[in-house]
């Protein structure tokens, strides 16, 4: 069974120089990590979310959280090459004692890039800076 992507929502995107594209997501709860391998889609495609969300394959079933997607040389057809699990860099020195998950709130109105107000556990509403991270 794969998973929907319907319902993906687009947490952050990059792409470099060379057509590499590097995509996390937020899928059912769960974070995913996309590389897309270069000369799948276009810049143009991939930097547009709604776009690219119709153009990704099924996600393969699993209790992955790093994909490369490239595309098939007999076909031409994106499929994914690789789905495993991986654990990725994180906060090693908070700067104070809390820590939520990003499935435990909702993300407000923009800030900065990176930056948002948000609701969660706490009773006001918060300011939730998400760290970017190499993968």
């Amino acid at each position: 069974m794969t998973l929907s992507i319907g319902n993906a929502q687009l947490l952050q995107a990059e792409l470099d120089e060379t057509g590499l594209g590097f995509f996390r997501l937020s899928v059912h709860g769960s974070i995913k990590y996309l590389t897309i391998g270069r000369n799948v889609f276009s810049t143009t495609e991939m930097a547009f979310g709604p776009s690219l969300r119709s153009l990704l394959p099924e996600f393969p079933p699993g209790d992955w959280n790093d994909g490369l997607i490239v595309k098939d040389k007999s076909t031409g057809k994106p499929y994914f090459a690789r789905a495993v699990r991986n654990t990725f860099p994180s906060v090693k020195n908070q700067w104070h004692e809390y820590s939520v998950d990003y499935s435990d709130i909702q993300v407000g109105k923009w800030l900065r890039t990176g930056i948002y107000e948000a609701q969660c556990p706490f009773d006001t509403v918060v300011v939730a800076k998400f760290a970017r991270f190499h993968w």
